[in-house]
Protein backbone atom coordinates (compact mmCIF):
# COMPACT_ATOMS: atom_id res chain seq x y z
CA UNK A 1 0.00 0.00 0.00
CA UNK A 2 1.32 3.44 -0.89
CA UNK A 3 2.13 5.82 1.92
CA UNK A 4 0.17 9.00 2.42
CA UNK A 5 3.12 11.01 1.10
CA UNK A 6 3.18 9.08 -2.18
CA UNK A 7 -0.61 9.05 -2.63
CA UNK A 8 -1.04 12.79 -2.17
CA UNK A 9 1.75 14.99 -3.49
CA UNK A 10 0.20 18.29 -2.41
CA UNK A 11 -2.54 19.32 0.02
CA UNK A 12 -4.76 20.03 -3.01
CA UNK A 13 -4.58 16.29 -3.85
CA UNK A 14 -6.15 15.28 -0.52
CA UNK A 15 -9.79 14.29 -1.10
CA UNK A 16 -12.45 16.65 0.20
CA UNK A 17 -14.31 14.84 2.99
CA UNK A 18 -17.84 15.23 4.33
CA UNK A 19 -19.40 13.98 7.55
CA UNK A 20 -22.11 11.36 7.86
CA UNK A 21 -24.62 14.09 8.69
CA UNK A 22 -23.62 16.20 5.67
CA UNK A 23 -23.98 13.24 3.31
CA UNK A 24 -27.31 12.16 4.81
CA UNK A 25 -28.72 15.69 4.54
CA UNK A 26 -27.41 16.10 0.99
CA UNK A 27 -28.87 12.90 -0.44
CA UNK A 28 -32.02 12.96 1.68
CA UNK A 29 -31.60 9.82 3.76
CA UNK A 30 -31.45 9.22 7.49
CA UNK A 31 -28.05 8.77 9.12
CA UNK A 32 -29.19 5.33 10.26
CA UNK A 33 -29.67 4.40 6.59
CA UNK A 34 -26.02 5.27 5.93
CA UNK A 35 -25.02 3.09 8.88
CA UNK A 36 -27.05 0.16 7.54
CA UNK A 37 -25.51 0.62 4.10
CA UNK A 38 -22.01 0.62 5.64
CA UNK A 39 -22.72 -2.62 7.50
CA UNK A 40 -24.10 -4.20 4.31
CA UNK A 41 -21.30 -2.82 2.12
CA UNK A 42 -23.94 -1.10 0.00
CA UNK A 43 -23.21 2.61 0.39
CA UNK A 44 -20.36 4.80 -0.75
CA UNK A 45 -16.87 3.93 0.45
CA UNK A 46 -16.15 5.49 3.82
CA UNK A 47 -13.17 6.32 6.01
CA UNK A 48 -12.88 6.31 9.77
CA UNK A 49 -10.73 9.26 10.84
CA UNK A 50 -10.16 9.68 14.56
CA UNK A 51 -13.13 7.41 15.23
CA UNK A 52 -15.44 9.53 13.05
CA UNK A 53 -16.86 8.33 9.73
CA UNK A 54 -16.06 10.52 6.73
CA UNK A 55 -16.86 10.20 3.05
CA UNK A 56 -14.75 11.41 0.14
CA UNK A 57 -16.66 13.66 -2.26
CA UNK A 58 -15.07 11.79 -5.17
CA UNK A 59 -16.22 8.43 -3.79
CA UNK A 60 -19.74 9.79 -3.29
CA UNK A 61 -19.86 11.00 -6.89
CA UNK A 62 -18.62 7.65 -8.17
CA UNK A 63 -21.18 5.77 -6.04
CA UNK A 64 -24.00 8.04 -7.23
CA UNK A 65 -22.91 7.68 -10.87
CA UNK A 66 -23.16 3.92 -10.45
CA UNK A 67 -26.75 4.30 -9.30
CA UNK A 68 -27.88 6.50 -12.18
CA UNK A 69 -30.94 5.27 -14.03
CA UNK A 70 -32.18 6.10 -17.49
CA UNK A 71 -35.80 6.22 -18.50
CA UNK A 72 -38.59 5.39 -16.09
CA UNK A 73 -38.02 1.68 -15.46
CA UNK A 74 -39.92 1.86 -12.17
CA UNK A 75 -43.09 3.31 -13.67
CA UNK A 76 -44.96 6.27 -12.20
CA UNK A 77 -45.22 6.66 -8.45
Amino acid sequence: MASFATQYDTPADIPQMVSERQLADNIGVDRQTLRRWRCAGAGPRHYRVGGVVRYSVGDIRQWLDGRAETGDAGGSR
